[in-house]
């Protein structure tokens, strides 16, 4: 996407994926580019990045920050493309990712960690801690998003459906369980319905599940005791109140 050519329709609508998980995905004038606390990353030791199953790649501190450059000027490259169709005032861009950061103890070795990627949330991708589920989410809708703004509203990624189809005039298919955000979206949290909860369901090295209920959100990890935390005390996810309250 450097030199982004989009010919779009008024109405087009699509999504556009980063991968930022190996060397092949890095160009050398990302690489050029890098520095951290204005040094450069020099520190190029080869790592080795085996999930289970995988067949193994190897990872820098440098391509990781290579990769981060290329994400960054590549999202640019889009929105420049929308300025000068004259598309920029009438398009919703909504950048996400799909987990947290890697950990060195369950991938081998984490870049990610080294960067701090996921501050201070417990756990990483392929685990149900606030560190694999919790990301950030940017959205740049002109006249209707106030900029600048922020909320702490939970969604997931099953709300994106019924947000468009609300957009588009037309009720969402009835299997999903989304919610419209579109009133986040634009600004009138009095008006938007929350979730009654939230779950989640991962299969790696055991069955993780975790379900989040306002403030409130259990974890289940294998066979292991059901854990209980409070998030808005506890964004760490470092007391396990369960015992406490057996009624949640």
């Amino acid at each position: 996407m450097d030199n982004a050519t989009l010919a779009l329709d008024p109405a087009w609508s699509g999504q556009i994926r980063f991968q930022a998980e190996t060397p092949a995905n890095v160009r050398a004038e990302h690489l050029s580019k890098i520095t951290l606390g204005g040094q450069p990353v020099v520190e190029n030791t080869q790592v080795t990045l085996t999930p289970v199953g995988s067949t193994g790649c190897t990872l820098t501190r440098a391509h990781f920050a290579g990769m981060l450059k290329m994400i960054d000027d590549s999202v640019g490259a889009i929105l420049q493309q929308l300025e000068t169709h004259g598309l920029a005032d009438h398009t919703i861009v909504i950048f996400a990712s799909d987990n947290g950061g890697q950990l060195q103890s369950v991938w081998g070795s984490a870049p990610s960690e080294w960067f701090d990627a996921n501050g201070i949330l417990r756990g990483g991708k392929q685990e149900s801690y606030e560190g694999g589920l919790r990301v950030p989410m940017i959205v740049r809708w002109p006249g209707k998003t106030p900029a600048g703004g922020t909320s702490d509203h939970p969604l997931y990624f099953a709300d994106f459906m019924p947000t468009f189809c609300e957009l588009l005039g037309t009720p969402p298919p009835s299997y999903t369980d989304g919610i419209s955000f579109l009133p986040t979206l634009e600004g009138r949290p009095q008006d938007q319905r929350p979730h009654a909860f939230v779950y989640w369901c991962h299969q790696w090295s055991s069955l993780d599940h975790a379900v989040r209920s306002g403030k409130w959100k259990a974890v289940k990890r294998g066979n292991n005791p059901l854990e209980l935390y409070d998030l808005e005390s506890d964004l760490r996810e470092t007391t396990n109140v369960a015992a406490a309250n057996p009624d949640r």
